[in-house]
């Protein structure tokens, strides 16, 4: 038998449809999927909004980091087990990272970049600094779609 590792995101780019159905990645719909996780732990309220070609999940609560044993960076690499929201599901934020080009992240800790395939960031780290003070912002542009 030949066994071989992969990383958690490189899964779940191979197995598209255990993590976002037959229908395959959309911005739309991972982002949806992850306000609904930022409710389901908890945040009172949760936006989501385009800015130029990034869609942004915004809250004052900080969903990401919450019920998780993870640094920020390792919330999305990891797979995180979430039966909160449904039955055999897990947290949205590496699946966000296995499928959308570029991922940032404002919080408290600052901006961070979780992924970059080569496209200017520059004017998302500036929005995203002068609105977002407190809370968490998740925000993200592109599909990486897996190779068929």
């Amino acid at each position: 038998m030949n066994t071989q590792l992969t990383s958690s995101v490189d899964h779940v780019r191979s197995n598209p449809g255990m993590y976002v159905g037959s229908a395959g990645p959309n911005l739309y719909d991972l982002m949806g999927a992850m306000a609904a996780d930022a409710v389901c732990l908890g945040a009172p309220s949760v936006s989501i909004v385009r800015f130029d070609a990034w869609f942004i999940v915004e809250s004052e609560f900080d969903w990401v980091l919450a019920e998780s044993r993870f640094d920020l960076v390792e919330c999305f690499n990891r797979i995180q087990i979430f039966h909160k929201h449904r039955q055999n599901s897990c947290r949205m934020e590496i699946v966000l990272n296995a499928f959308a080009q570029d991922v940032v992240v404002m919080g408290q800790e600052g901006f961070t970049i979780i992924k970059n395939k080569g496209g200017e960031i520059t004017k998302i780290e500036v929005g995203l600094k002068e609105r977002y003070k407190n809370g968490r912002a998740v925000a993200c542009r592109g599909l990486d779609p897996p190779a068929s």
